[in-house]
């Protein structure tokens, strides 16, 4: 499974054996307190691939969607401090 590419990849590194077991397990930390996944963070990575989408000429409108999603719950956590 899913497990076993984390375990046998090349990148290996001790973040993605640690996050591989939250995400095998669906636990992405739904409070405060047990954040295993930052929303800023994942933000960016999802920033970088649309660059990518872009370039080749992919339309991904889920991908958007959550974008727009992760964007405001970051503006709205920035807020709230």
């Amino acid at each position: 499974g899913i497990k076993d590419v984390f375990d046998n990849t090349a990148a290996l590194s001790g973040v993605a054996k640690f996050k591989s077991e939250f995400i095998c397990g669906c636990d992405f930390g739904e409070t405060h307190d047990k954040v295993h996944f930052e929303l800023n963070l994942m933000l960016k990575d999802l920033r970088l691939a649309k660059k990518v989408r872009e370039k080749l000429g992919i339309k991904d409108l889920i991908a958007e969607n959550i974008i727009n999603e992760l964007t405001k719950r970051i503006i709205n956590t920035d807020d709230t401090t």
